[in-house]
């Protein structure tokens, strides 16, 4: 599920604001990473906020080949099937995480698909932290926005 490998460089710089509040309190910013990943056979989309060096990283993936349009879409494990995204919470950089959350339910809002992708999301996840890996109920809230011009990564 993470592509946070994926960004493509560009004419101008991708941004995204992120405030993670709960079990772990943290803010971040710093590059959106999106397109079309995975086998050719059985594509999936990703928007990935922030990356290997960042602070924290957020993943949405999008199962079905509809394209994007405008609008408000559900979060959580129940979207896989649907028209949603699932998504990961990672806080800490992806090499030394302070904590992984799968978030359980929530909004992406996207604004803008093109020329720019562009929204806003609101997160509720659950998952562990690094010093208590068994306890696996830590709650989270993440909220911010992203922009981006639309640069989609080449397979």
């Amino acid at each position: 599920m993470l592509a946070l490998g994926c960004w493509q460089p560009g004419g101008s710089s991708p941004e995204f604001s992120l405030a993670l509040s709960g079990a772990i309190t943290l803010s971040a910013t710093g590059r959106v990473e999106h397109g079309i990943a995975g086998p050719s056979a059985d594509p999936y989309y990703t928007i990935t906020l922030g990356g290997r060096d960042a602070p924290a990283a957020v993943v949405f993936t999008r199962y079905t080949p509809a394209s994007l349009v405008p609008g408000r879409y559900l979060v959580g494990e129940d979207q896989l099937g649907g028209d949603g995204f699932s998504a990961l919470i990672i806080a800490g950089p992806p090499s030394h995480p302070a904590g992984v959350f799968e978030v359980q339910h929530g909004v992406l809002r996207l604004r803008d698909i093109a020329p720019d992708l562009a929204g806003e999301f609101e997160l509720h996840a659950t998952g562990f932290l690094r010093e208590a890996p068994e306890q696996d109920g830590w709650e989270v809230t993440a909220t911010g926005w992203f922009t981006t011009p639309s640069q989609p990564l080449e397979q």
